[in-house]
Order: structure tokens, then sequence, then C-alpha cells
């Protein structure tokens, strides 16, 4: 995306984190996500400290949701994961579902979670750390059938089970999956409106 190449990750990032306007935080986000589809991209948000922008945002509770879907692509690069675990990216995540919240939030933690067990033996340990199995086993309960099948797979890494399948049609499902529970459609996302937040036409 020659946006991306461009320089519009600071912007974006400053306007995400900076602005009065809760519609601008959303066009940000929205911008944000679309950029992170592009794998060279998530290593240009790392290198820009979005990392720690975002997991302070998931933390404040500002604009969770779409946050959490820009984490969860940049979580799928390995200068992404890395630096989401050295930045307590699970003990946030496991903090926010501590927390409880709106199910599209919970949902979305879930996933981001998903998405750094996969592959990584530090995952495990931090998990540890921070209790994230008891959590885990509450969300399981309460959760939809989504949330238990996803939940079912982190606590398999945590117990050290095998690795979860996470390529091809398994992540294109799951994106779809969490744009309906944050109520975004693909159609939405590429240029339409949903609860006041517009996306930027650029996008």
């Amino acid at each position: 995306m020659v946006i991306g190449v461009l320089g519009a990750v600071e912007p974006l990032l400053h306007a995400l984190r900076a602005s009065e306007s809760e519609r601008a935080r959303g066009d940000a986000a929205l911008a944000l996500y679309h950029l992170s589809l592009i794998p060279s991209n998530r290593t240009r948000l790392v290198k820009a400290g979005a990392v720690g922008i975002l997991l302070s945002m998931v933390r404040s509770g500002d604009s969770v949701s779409r946050i959490l879907l820009v984490l969860c692509n940049v979580a799928a690069c390995p200068d992404g994961k890395g630096a989401m675990l050295e930045g307590n990216a699970v003990g946030i995540l496991v903090g926010k579902l501590r927390e409880g919240g709106d199910e599209a939030a919970r949902e979305n933690c879930v996933a981001v979670l998903l998405t750094l067990c996969q592959g990584n033996l530090r995952f495990r340990g931090l998990a540890s750390e921070v209790g994230a199995e008891e959590v885990l086993k509450e969300v399981e309960e309460s959760g939809n059938a989504r949330v238990k099948e996803k939940v079912g797979k982190i606590l398999e890494a945590i117990r050290g089970g095998g690795e979860s399948e996470f390529g091809g049609n398994v992540e294109a499902r799951e994106w779809n999956r969490m744009m309906e529970a944050s109520g975004l459609s693909r159609t939405q996302f590429q240029g339409g409106q949903n609860g006041g937040f517009a996306c930027s036409s650029q996008f």
C-alpha cells in the first residue's frame, strides 16, 4: 500500500493518540487497520512505536475493539510479536479480559492472544505469570462458540499442547468473525460508516 511508504503511519498514530474527536480517532484506527493488512506496513508500525501507543489505548479503554484489530495484524509479524511481548501485551490483554467489558472487545482480546501464542514458547511463561489460564477459563465458560474455540487453542498452548493452525482460510475466517463481532462488515471497513465512525475516503 503506497500510503504506508509515503509516511502516513506517524500522522495516523498522532491522530489516534492526540485527537479530541472520537470520530477522528475512529478514522485513524480504521486507516491503521487497512495499513496493517500489508506485511511491510506492520514493520513500519513497530518502528514508529505503534505497539506502545496501541497497548496504552487498550489499557485506557479508548476505541478498544478497533485497536485490537490492528494489534492482531501487528502480532502476526515477528517484529510485532516480539515488541508486543516485550511491551507486556499478555498482561494488558489478560487484565482487560479480567475487567469484563463488551463482548466484541473480549473476543478481540482473545483473538490477539491467540495470534501471540502461535509458535512462541515465551508466551507460555508470560501467560503463567499473569494468571492467564484462570481468566481464560472464565471467559470460555461465558463466551460464545467462537470464543470457546479460540480460548481452547490458547489454553492448549499454555499447557504445552501442539501448535494450532492459523493460516490461509482459517485466518480469513478469524478476521471475518472479528469484524462481525465489532459490528463492522467488510464493506464498512472499506468505506462505509458504523456507529458514527467514518472511514477516511483515501482508505
